[in-house]
């Protein structure tokens, strides 16, 4: 492990920055994801990035994978191009230890051992990401270890506004899109609905057969205003998806996934944000079903489904302090189907949550949150989180904060998946992480901000496989501690009309081996790196969007030798350009991976190729 010094040194002198908005100052910005109440970014003892909506909208991604890669402290492993399994790590953690919420809604599948897939996570009806860094269980639950990103999707306004794009590009790939958002009265609305096909890239390094994907998405929102004292809320999320991919050891298969999502919540609010007391009574329903076919005969099926039911009380005690006290009952329902297995489980999750928020002085305040769950199958679990937040003057804040979040064992762990080869073990415990972090934010001349953190993280009782002499395994909770160290940078401001975002981050993530001994963790990279451009032209009619994404080497299984492989870092450059011709019609092109960079994020997978496309917006 590096020491503390050495690992703020480099970064130091590798000049930094994290993934945020295209904001001068977001010293204003109300973060959603950092409380159980909106709080100001200034008040919040933590890191977060904001990616607002000017950033998604000029850089047309089509995932949120293609706006993160390259970010401070966020590691990405996609197995090949368009609707590929795209994992996320987060500081250094599991790619089952980062939350993925929309709108608050889980979007993580059960069935997949806890993982958010961000191939599939569209970005139309978007406004504003939040990447809320850090052990966050006390607040969002299980998982919730190395951090949280919230999507949150737009709002229906008094200005209605609809529109239809089309674009098209290499490997017979399109996309057509229709969203809508206005207010009619005391309802506002907004929603889109798109489709994409491409016949895909080869992702083996042998052969040449593609592997295409196509989706169906519906993303929605409302909003009715009852009353002066009264909302109700309702957001809907619909996915229809199918993705071919090859072997686990790679090479030409006709292989394909039929996915179904779906994330919805209703929510009713009393009272108004200030108001001594105000409530939130809210259900929300998930459900994931993956059926994996070979050559065009049923393989394997997973289907999970999540019912969460809360009641949040939030009693604003005084002008600088505020209490809220939640209570939460989930039942998760897990079914498999294979020539093997077949089987269906459910977990019952009862919680309570505490968060407060207390200013000491103007310049001075604590957060505190506690959460405790109690659960049906396993032993039960308590998280927390504390932080201070020092603000010597408007343009200097100072942070720290310590936590504890867990990660629940999956129903894999728990129930097994295959009775004669692996079994479950219904004796285990939560996995445990306790992370401590400090930063500082800085306002520099009214153009920029800049942002420095370090972290220190231990995790306990990872669950691992144990392997025995008749070729069969199961589970437990390992023995000894994972570590993982790290620093982050982060400035975004302006250059003349030139709006920039940089960003750097080291990790260092170790665990230990079958002797105790600690060896760095694979799928991590240590060194992550990107800059995002924005250049405005033609008197605002037209834009450049740029980003260069950097992901340092990292270390990965053969899993045809199951020996240790070294994957090579690489750079990846994106380019978008956007023009205005009248207030109805936009035309865009965009290239992905522009130099056609050869990389692998997973041994044996090559990355996305270069996508080259080009569309048309009309706005009616």
């Amino acid at each position: 492990m590096k020491p503390i010094s050495k690992l703020l040194s480099g970064s130091l002198i590798l000049s930094v920055c994290s993934s945020g908005a295209f904001a001068q100052s977001d010293i204003e910005t109300i973060v959603v994801s950092g409380s159980r109440i909106p709080i100001s970014k200034q008040l919040l003892s933590g890191s977060v990035d904001i990616i607002d909506i000017e950033q998604i909208e000029t850089s047309r991604a089509l995932n949120l994978a293609d706006l993160l890669r390259g970010s401070a402290g966020i590691t990405l492993s996609q197995s090949g191009g368009p609707g590929a399994l795209t994992e996320i790590r987060m500081r250094g953690t599991e790619s089952n230890h980062v939350l993925v919420l929309l709108d608050g809604v889980e979007v993580n599948d059960a069935g997949q051992g806890g993982l958010a897939n961000l191939a599939h996570i569209s970005l139309d009806n978007v406004e504003r990401i939040e990447i809320l860094k850090g052990a966050q269980s006390a607040l969002w639950g299980s998982g919730a270890v190395g951090g949280v990103i919230n999507i949150i999707s737009k709002k229906g306004s008094a200005v209605s506004a609809t529109s239809l794009n089309l674009e098209a590009g290499n490997d017979q790939s399109y996309k057509l899109g229709l969203s809508t958002s206005g207010k009619q009265g005391s309802l506002g609305y907004s929603a889109s609905l798109s489709h994409s096909d491409t016949d895909g890239q080869n992702i083996s390094r042998t052969g040449d057969e593609k592997d295409g994907y196509k989706a169906t998405q519906l993303n929605s929102n409302l909003q009715w205003d009852i009353a002066s004292q009264s909302e109700i809320r309702f957001s809907l999320r619909y996915l229809d998806a199918r993705n071919e991919f090859d072997d686990f050891v790679p090479s030409d298969s006709d292989q394909h996934t039929e996915l179904e999502q779906i994330q919805s919540q209703l929510v009713w609010r009393y009272g108004q944000a200030n108001d001594f007391w105000n409530q939130d009574l809210g259900v929300q329903y998930t459900s994931h079903q993956s059926e994996n076919f070979n050559a065009g005969q049923f393989d394997s099926l997973t289907d999970s489904n999540k019912l969460r039911v809360f009641w949040q009380n939030t009693f604003n005690y005084h002008a600088d302090g505020s209490l809220s006290i939640s209570a939460e009952h989930s039942n998760e329902e897990y079914e498999q189907k294979s020539p093997f297995s077949n089987q269906q489980q459910d977990i019952d999750i009862n919680s309570i949550v505490f968060d407060l928020l207390h200013e000491i002085t103007p310049h001075f305040n604590v957060t505190a949150s506690l959460r405790y769950d109690d659960n049906s199958e396993f032993d039960s679990a308590d998280s927390y989180r504390v932080g201070v937040n020092y603000r010597p003057s408007e343009k200097i804040k100072l942070f720290a904060s310590y936590g504890k979040a867990v990660k629940n064992p999956t129903f894999t762990e728990i129930f097994g998946f295959i009775p004669a080869s692996f079994t479950g073990n219904p004796d285990l415990d939560p996995e445990q992480s306790s992370t401590f972090e400090v930063g500082a934010q800085f306002e520099i001349g009214k153009v920029w901000d800049l942002e420095l953190a370090f972290y220190d993280a231990k995790l306990k009782d990872e669950i691992t496989t144990i392997f025995f002499p008749d070729f069969t395994s199961t589970v437990d909770n390992a023995v000894g501690e994972s570590e993982r160290q790290g620093v982050e940078i982060s400035a975004q401001g302006f250059i003349g009309p030139v709006k920039l975002n940089i960003s750097y981050g080291y990790n260092d993530s170790t665990q230990p081996d079958f002797s105790g001994v600690l060896v760095r963790e694979a799928r991590r990279a240590r060194n992550t790196a990107s800059l995002a451009l924005l250049y405005p032209f033609n008197n605002d009619k037209s834009d450049i969007y740029v980003s260069v994404n950097y992901q340092g080497n990292q270390q990965d299984t053969d899993f045809s030798t199951f020996s240790q492989v070294t994957l090579g870092g690489y750079t990846i450059v994106d380019l978008t350009y956007n023009h205005e011709i009248n207030s109805n019609w936009q035309l865009f092109a965009r290239a992905n991976n522009l130099f056609d960079k050869k990389y692998e994020d997973i041994f044996g997978f090559s990355g996305q190729e270069q996508r080259i496309s080009a569309g048309v917006e009309y706005r009616f």
